[in-house]
């Protein structure tokens, strides 16, 4: 198990660096090393439960027969494989981070308006909301792990705390924010109809 253990590591790795990116306003650049780190986390699991693709994995930059048999292994079908190793919702999230982050309309509309080019998000509004689903992007890929090697980590009783503190004051933020910015959810007539899942 050592090579998932590092991609988790990997992806642990990334995930701080786009919060560190998100909460400077750089979300395009966030939500590309997000979508890294929910990769990190797919390959992983992919190793998990099927070990014998490590030697494909390792050998993908070898050449264009390695790599297009890393394709196949890793990249085909990638909506179905996600869902068959329970990680749909992230899945949803690679799918947004890759949309908001490539070259797109949804990216530029991110970063130019009429004026200016904006180097940074400084609405305090969006901030907030895109820091929040990348936080709880990460929420999933810690879930990920845990549940990858739950036989130790539930042995933990530390953690276990840590997770459910965590768990408690992301919703009290959950619901402070949907009262300082008016979200509602979909369907709504007034107010801003984003929903913001609990954790």
């Amino acid at each position: 198990n050592t090579l998932p253990f590092l991609l988790f590591g990997h992806a642990h790795a990334q995930l701080r660096i786009a919060l560190e990116l998100g909460f400077t306003g750089s979300f395009p650049e966030a939500f590309n090393v997000a979508r890294m780190a929910v990769e990190s986390t797919y390959q992983a699991h992919k190793l998990l439960a099927h070990p014998e693709l490590a030697p494909v994995w390792f050998k993908r930059d070898r050449g264009q027969t390695e790599r297009d048999k890393f394709t196949m292994a890793f990249d085909a079908g990638k909506t179905k494989s996600y869902a068959e190793l329970g990680l749909g919702d992230l899945h949803r999230d690679w799918t947004n981070f890759s949309e908001w982050s490539h070259p797109s309309v949804t990216s530029l509309n991110q970063r130019f308006t009429p004026e200016m080019v904006h180097y940074f998000e400084t609405d305090p509004r969006k901030k907030a909301l895109n820091i929040y689903s990348l936080i709880f992007a990460a929420h999933k890929i810690e879930n990920a792990l845990f549940r990858a090697f739950a036989s130790r980590l539930k042995l933990d009783y530390g953690l276990e705390t840590k997770r459910i503190g965590f768990a408690k004051t992301a919703n009290k933020m959950r619901l402070k924010l949907v009262k300082k910015f008016n979200l509602k959810p979909p369907g709504s007539t007034t107010g801003s109809r984003i929903v913001l899942v609990q954790f």
